[in-house]
C-alpha cells in the first residue's frame, strides 16, 4: 500500500483540476449553473480550510494498493 498525496493551493485550484484534468469530472460538472458552480467551490473551501486549520489549500492523501500480476 502507498499513500498519494495531492496538495491544492485552493477550491478553486481543485476545481480546476478536477473539471479539467478529468474527462469524468468535466462530465459531471458541465450541466452546473453559475450558481451551483459557486455553491460547490463554497463548499470544497470549507472542506479544505477544516483540513489545513483554517488555510485556503490543504494536502489530500488517498491510500491506494497497488499490484502487479504474471501469468
Amino acid at each position: 500500500m502507498t499513500t498519494w498525496e495531492m496538495a491544492f493551493d485552493s477550491a478553486v485550484h481543485l476545481w480546476n483540476l478536477f473539471t479539467a484534468g478529468n474527462p469524468l469530472g468535466a462530465q459531471l460538472a458541465a450541466g452546473l449553473s453559475d450558481v451551483q458552480r459557486s455553491e460547490v467551490i463554497q463548499v470544497l473551501d470549507g472542506m479544505l480550510r477544516e483540513r489545513s486549520a483554517g488555510a485556503p489549500g490543504a494536502v489530500l492523501r488517498a491510500e491506494l494498493n497497488i499490484g502487479t500480476g504474471t501469468v
